[in-house]
């Protein structure tokens, strides 16, 4: 037996004697096995989501069959992100070109593309979305529109929402700040809650009377009726001189410790987990 050999079964059958303080470097010289998918998981998971999305979105465009089996991994970090649909959103924003699935597609694999991948992450991206859109548009801010090529080539359901409500803040004046300049006289538009938000959750009955509403309905000309709708209507909100914006749900909820909004308001940096006010 040579002595390369001898020292290694040296190492193997060494033992430890748990009453003393020894340091061992067998770990340095032995083998270690561990399972893959743990490592990968423990690497990922030190990196912000949106450097995450982005290693995905550029391990596409290389066939290579070992990131293709890493998928899974990334996914189980990946879909208990809070901020996913917010980091995709802003991904796709900074993306040069979107490429369609024909660009990395290749045969015999579940996902052609990035975009299939990551749309099965967020099932509910377009409700997500609409949201997020819809909220950008009421505080006066210009939302992230890119995604929606996205969607538009991989689903249609809902899309059709996102025209009606850009033609409503046109109707009123509010897109882009600009003024509307009609050839044409509107009549009879009709303006849904339903193209604008999915749900209009209840809200506590003092809450509108704590800010002053004496009724949920303005009569806006003799066409159009106007109603506070709980998840459109924004309320401005001082805390320690610092300005918020809160849809009317998240202030009752504010008020009310209510446990729906409570990661929305934490996003916000307005309380901390235990419903204390950031100061």
């Amino acid at each position: 037996m040579s002595q390369v050999e001898e020292d290694r079964k040296t190492l193997r059958e060494y033992k430890i004697n748990k009453n003393e303080n020894n340091i061992s470097y067998i770990g340095t010289f032995l083998k270690y096995k561990t399972n893959e998918s743990t490592v990968i998981k423990k690497k990922i998971s030190s990196l912000s989501t949106i450097n995450i999305l982005f290693s995905v979105h550029e391990g596409f465009k290389k066939i290579n069959k070992d990131f293709y089996k890493k998928l899974d991994s990334i996914k189980k970090v990946l879909i208990v992100r809070e901020d996913l649909t917010s980091s995709l959103i802003e991904l796709i924003e900074r993306i040069d070109v979107v490429y369609d699935d024909l660009y990395t597609w290749y045969p015999g694999l579940k996902y052609s593309d990035p975009w299939s991948f990551f749309i099965e992450l967020v099932p509910n991206i377009i409700y997500d979305y609409k949201n997020y859109y819809t909220r950008s548009l009421l505080v006066g801010e210009k939302p992230k529109e890119k995604i929606l090529d996205v969607l538009r080539n991989r689903m249609s359901k809902s899309l059709i929402d996102f025209d009606i409500i850009n033609k409503d803040m046109f109707i009123f004046n509010m897109k882009d700040n600009s003024e509307v300049k009609r050839s044409k006289k509107l009549v009879k538009n009709i303006v849904s809650e339903n193209y604008w938000t999915e749900d209009d959750k209840n809200i506590e009955n003092g809450t509108l009377d704590l800010i002053g509403v004496s009724t949920r309905c303005i009569k806006y000309n003799k066409d159009i009726v106007l109603e506070i709708n709980n998840n459109l209507t924004i309320i401005e909100l001082e805390i320690n001189s610092k300005l918020f914006r809160l849809s009317l749900v998240e202030f009752n909820d504010l008020l009310n410790n209510i446990e729906r909004s409570k990661q929305s308001l934490i996003n916000l940096k307005i309380i901390v987990s235990e419903w204390n006010v950031v100061c």
